[in-house]
């Protein structure tokens, strides 16, 4: 279990890192899951790039390969802006 809460912490880090600032409180918990603060047109953008989570925001951390991380926030910076 230590090992599971310390990649779930690692792969939040690293979100907390590459994402703007108005993710960071979104961010700061603990659990597998995370509300961004996009809405529901930027996600349907992300889906188009191959990022999938729900229409409100919510994102399993859990399930994203550390290694994903760093491109998933590059695509969620595009649609930002």
């Amino acid at each position: 279990m230590a090992a599971c809460r310390t990649m779930l912490r690692k792969k939040r880090e690293l979100m907390r890192t590459l994402l703007p600032e108005s993710f960071q409180k979104s961010l700061a918990g603990y659990g597998m899951f995370a509300m961004l603060p996009i809405s529901a047109k930027q996600v349907e953008a992300l889906m188009e790039r191959d990022v999938y989570f729900t229409l409100d925001g919510r994102i399993n951390i859990a399930g994203i390969p550390l290694t994903k991380i760093a491109p998933m926030c590059e695509r969620i910076q595009d649609i930002l802006y």
